[in-house]
């Protein structure tokens, strides 16, 4: 059984953190205006990781790079970092990886540009993280604006499997709309491959969580956590409580 993760996320636009009600710019809350006091906050909370997304490189609309870059000269070393957004080059990956991220994510490049993962060498063996966003079942990507017809796992074939660490499973219609993570489709694709999977999109309880867990033998190892911990819809006692046996 492979650990179970939780992983707080912290979404940057235009260099604070907020949440997109499925992936809508237009529809952004925002939450702190100091990510690093966020980052910050989730260490002394006990996490291990946080999932850090660029949204401005997403987009292709300006970055949060000297941010980012200040998040991982403050707290590279206190805790792991998984970073998405716009990463969409050989030389981005390296870049981000020779800064301390422990992973990138990986979604439009591995999309469009499939040999330049399977090329890019040992050395970033299990520093990939493949993200796949879905809108009906399809994988959208460029910041969740372009649809494609492509199935998850016609992707996954497509790419050299031993350099992937894990895969970000996210019903984009569930995210940050306090639904519910999609569980059922999220399981699916976790009994067809042998890559872990992390659940992402819409998890609005706790009970949830517990759930995912029952499927950890079935290569659910992780679920990312956003708007459910901003609005205090899931507590930090509570995710403590789970893990306490």
């Amino acid at each position: 059984m492979t650990k179970f993760n939780i992983f707080p996320a912290i979404d940057l636009l235009n260099g604070n953190c907020v949440r997109l009600l499925q992936g809508e710019f237009n529809q952004a809350t925002i939450y702190k205006n100091n990510p690093l006091k966020q980052v910050s906050f989730f260490i002394e909370s006990g996490f291990e990781w946080i999932h850090l997304v660029d949204l401005n490189a997403a987009m292709g609309e300006n970055d949060n790079k000297k941010l980012i870059l200040d998040i991982l000269k403050s707290f590279g070393k206190d805790i792991k970092i998984q970073l998405g957004g716009g990463i969409r080059s050989a030389d981005h990956i390296k870049f981000w990886i020779d800064n301390q991220v422990r992973r990138v994510i990986i979604g439009t490049l591995a999309c469009e540009n499939s040999d330049i993962i399977n090329s890019i060498g040992k050395e970033f063996e299990k520093k990939i993280v493949l993200g796949i966003d879905v809108r009906k079942k399809l994988i959208a990507v460029h910041g969740w604006k372009k649809q494609l017809d492509l199935k998850p796992i016609d992707l996954i074939k497509r790419l050299d499997q031993s350099l992937i660490d894990a895969i970000i499973y996210t019903d984009i219609s569930r995210d940050g709309a306090l639904q519910g993570v999609n569980i059922d489709d999220t399981v699916e694709l976790s009994k067809s491959v042998s890559i872990p999977i992390i659940a992402s999109g819409g998890v609005s309880s706790v009970e949830e969580i517990k759930k995912l867990i029952h499927f950890n033998d079935d290569g659910i190892v992780g679920v990312i956590l956003g708007k459910a911990l901003y609005e205090k819809k899931i507590s930090l006692n509570q995710i403590k409580d789970i893990f306490i046996k």
